[in-house]
């Protein structure tokens, strides 16, 4: 592409932006898809993420893939992860755990550090069919350890549990202070909470959450408001949990974040009942 071109390009991409931010999603999405269609990277993965995420717009998951898949052909290691989540998250079945590991795999062999997606996929049954259990911990361990060594810090927590299933306490303390050690975001904060969480460990998991939502500030996000949430809720705080739940829905709302308050208001249902989406909105 010459320069001539790929200036033509980027101006469009910065208009389509400015339109975004203007919530003028029709103009920003004609832009976004003739910078596209012209070859600029950047457009192809912002096209991916917004109707993947369903960002003022009604997620489509085809069209993620579509412009995802234009991205990664051209070594794109952002697309390739984000085309692994979009078939992480589809239905799952076979042929969706094939794809999102090419992908993951494409994405490792871009930066190593993504080996933590396969080590995921092995250790939560998304990958072969392991008759025993320490087979599939240890090699799950082998991308979980690479990912780790190169500064990823959920890894560390994976390795933590795992040695915890193989009673090797002593190893898993280690590996838990040295994903601890590799935390740099507010991400990595949240990430850690979620999980924890996840595996019934709230007392544990709340201070990540609260660590997080202290580094965002006025910039929080609506998935990291619902995961205070949620361990609240797991605490059994639920007076505490609920306006939390409520606040997560808002800027949701406000943010125009289609899928992810689609995926909250039906939690709240199974949570609090019906009547929660009428009162809430």
């Amino acid at each position: 592409m010459n320069k001539k071109k790929e200036k033509q390009l980027k101006d469009l991409y910065e208009q389509a932006m400015a339109a975004k931010d203007l919530h003028h999603m029709d103009e920003a999405i004609a832009l976004l898809t003739q910078a596209a269609d012209g070859g600029y990277q950047q457009a192809m993965l912002t096209l991916g993420v917004i109707y993947h995420w369903g960002l003022e717009v009604d997620p489509d998951d085809d069209k993620a893939i579509y412009w995802l898949k234009k991205d990664a052909d051209l070594g794109s290691e952002a697309a390739c992860i984000n085309l692994g989540h979009t078939y992480y998250d589809k239905e799952e079945n076979d042929e969706n755990n094939r794809l999102a590991w090419m992908y993951y795999e494409k994405a490792m062999e871009i930066d190593e550090q993504n080996a933590f997606y396969l080590g995921r996929m092995i250790f939560e049954d998304r990958w072969e069919n392991y008759d025993d259990e320490q087979q599939k911990l240890t090699e799950a361990k082998k991308y979980f350890l690479t990912s780790l060594l190169l500064g990823d810090a959920l890894s560390g927590l994976y390795l933590w549990q795992m040695e915890i299933k193989l009673g090797q306490t002593d190893s898993a303390e280690k590996y838990y202070r040295m994903g601890e050690k590799n935390m740099a975001q507010p991400s990595d904060y949240n990430n850690w909470g979620c999980k924890l969480c996840e595996w019934a460990e709230p007392e544990r998991a709340l201070p990540y959450i609260e660590k997080c939502l202290s580094l965002m500030g006025e910039n929080v996000k609506p998935i990291q408001l619902n995961n205070y949430a949620e361990c609240l809720y797991d605490l059994e705080r639920e007076d505490e949990a609920l306006p939390m739940f409520k606040k997560s829905i808002e800027l949701c709302k406000q943010k125009d974040e289609r899928r992810l308050l689609h995926y909250i208001m039906e939690d709240m249902k199974r949570k609090f009942g019906d009547n929660f989406q009428v009162e809430s909105m």
